[in-house]
């Protein structure tokens, strides 16, 4: 198969998932009456951001099928990322903690499908990680 670029994923991911969310938040809120062009852009950098954390899974299934990773150490990795999905939520958002849930949430729950969607879609997922806990015990 094809290789795909760093700059080829991020096009993909700007008109396709972060374009869709973009607009579906943006769309309701043109709507409104009274809307600053300041409240415009924020609302179009979070719909982007949202659309980027709809990356996830795909990004640790890629992950767990190149052998960078396995679900067992995404799974020891839960706390981190938890802590980490906040900590991206308080840096994309507008400064509330409304938003930053609302981004930091999602991003969480998303990180979970992918360790299972790793776990069904990449072969020998499990036998990797049975044989990296023997090396450990041995």
């Amino acid at each position: 198969g094809a290789k795909l670029t760093l700059a080829e994923i991020e096009r993909m991911h700007l008109l396709k998932t972060g374009a869709l969310i973009q607009v579906s938040m943006l769309l309701p809120a043109c709507r409104a009456r009274g809307l600053s062009p300041e409240h415009y852009r924020e609302l179009a950098a979070v719909g982007s951001d949202v659309g980027l954390a709809f990356q996830i899974p795909v990004l640790t299934v890629l992950l767990a099928w190149a052998g960078i990773t396995t679900p067992q150490a995404m799974t020891r990795a839960r706390p981190y990322v938890l802590v980490g999905a906040f900590t991206v939520g308080m840096l994309l958002t507008p400064p509330d903690v409304f938003s930053q849930t609302l981004l930091a949430l999602p991003t969480y729950l998303l990180y979970e499908v992918g360790i299972v969607l790793a776990r069904i879609m990449v072969p020998g997922a499990r036998e990797v990680d049975a044989q990296r806990q023997d090396s450990k015990t041995s």
